[in-house]
């Protein structure tokens, strides 16, 4: 299990971090943040420390564009003036808890800028860097005035488990980069990819799980275009790709590492499960289940397995979709709720495919509950059971407790 090198911007496409760079400035980036390293400040003892600043990147294309934040984050102590004193006129607020590029960043500062009485926003990137450096400069070069203002060796490129082939932008403008990297390093599979398998893998490649493994012998049909993300064209369809290549070939765009078995999971591949973390089981028959879910009991490998129940009443469709999480050892009553014989969840369903909007939602429940387990969400009642009852519009739970 390795590290992917983080390079997803080309700094020399960005005139404002090429600047930066150009100047001498060590900076580097991580995600969608940027980071400036080594820049000079004092502490409370009046002595010169280097600390950090994170700044969140706005991108177009992996191209920066004029920043949409004034403010950044700081790694080190509280910055202060050559008296020792804080510069609360900088420091936004404390107690911040965010990791990037191996640092912890625990303050935030917030810096405007103003121009004949009115503020304005930065211009670029430059602009921002150079504002914040220079206040911390300009205390440390006070307190000793052979203090460089820049590095005389930059440090080496941040190597970070990052997964994609672009900027994540989207959690550094929510701020929750450190929670959704909680997903890192993780090798997870997806065995099955029908109408809810599919949604599994969409939501899946975009985070920050380090492999993405498909496995579905079946081929990629027309009926499939009415109940999978996204729109396939005639002209893929004519191509009849297997399942797992279609999704592999479309999440492979946006995630560095989508692998494709082509296959059904069975006892001649179940030393594949070995190097995963965590599976979801998205087939629709039971006799499948009873083959997989023994394996991944026995590799102690904690699994999700999905199912939905549709029955036709007075031309309208009723039922519910289930999702059921088994983590932490064999846990009986879970497995009492996965059916693993006869085709229980047949029927009906088979003969009404279009019906993405239930695929979609059983695989938002399954992806929210893998997160749970994973700590991205709250989880106080740890219900390891889910059912959406469509009358009623119903979430029955089942927990622990």
């Amino acid at each position: 299990m390795g590290w992917y090198s983080v390079s997803p911007i080309q700094m020399s496409r960005s005139d404002d971090l090429n600047q930066l760079w150009e100047e001498g400035y060590d900076i580097a980036i991580d995600g969608g943040w940027l980071l400036v390293r080594q820049l000079p400040y004092v502490d409370r003892s009046r002595s010169v420390r280097y600390g950090t600043l994170a700044i969140k990147l706005a991108l177009d294309v992996d191209i920066t564009t004029t920043p949409d934040d004034h403010t950044a984050l700081f790694s080190g102590d509280e910055p202060c003036d050559d008296g020792g004193q804080p510069l609360e006129a900088v420091i936004n607020s404390r107690g911040m808890d965010e990791t990037m590029g191996g640092q912890h960043f625990k303050l935030r500062f917030s810096q405007k800028l103003v121009d004949n009485g009115q503020k304005r926003q930065y211009r670029d990137y430059h602009e921002q860097v150079t504002t914040y450096a220079e206040i911390l400069y300009n205390y440390a070069y006070a307190v000793d005035d052979t203090t460089p203002s820049l590095p005389t060796v930059r440090l080496p490129p941040i190597e970070v488990d990052y997964p994609f082939n672009y900027s994540d932008t989207a959690s550094v403008r929510a701020d929750t980069s450190t929670i959704s990297r909680k997903l890192a390093g993780q090798i997870i599979g997806i065995i099955g990819l029908g109408g809810t398998g599919s949604y599994i893998a969409d939501l899946a490649a975009k985070t920050y799980v380090r492999e993405l493994h498909l496995w579905d012998e079946d081929s990629f049909q027309q009926h499939n275009a009415f109940r999978a993300p996204g729109a396939a064209s005639i002209h893929e369809l004519q191509q009849r790709p297997f399942k797992c290549a279609y999704f592999q070939q479309t999440y492979s765009k946006i995630h560095s590492h989508v692998v494709a078995h082509p296959y059904h999971m069975n006892a001649d591949h179940f030393h594949e499960l070995d190097a995963l973390d965590f599976v979801f089981v998205a087939v629709d028959r039971g006799p499948s289940r009873g083959i997989i879910v023994p394996a991944l009991l026995d590799r102690g490998i904690p699994f999700i397995d999905v199912g939905m129940g549709l029955i036709k009443v007075d031309q309208k469709l009723s039922g519910q979709v289930r999702v059921t999480l088994v983590a932490d050892g064999e846990n009986s009553a879970a497995l009492t709720e996965i059916p693993m014989s006869e085709d229980v969840e047949d029927g009906e369903y088979r003969e009404n495919i279009q019906i993405a909007d239930m695929n979609a939602l059983n695989a938002v429940l399954a992806v929210i509950k893998w997160k749970k387990h994973m700590g991205v969400y709250a989880d106080f009642e740890q219900e390891w059971d889910s059912a959406y009852i469509i009358d009623g519009n119903q979430i029955v739970n089942i927990s622990a407790d």
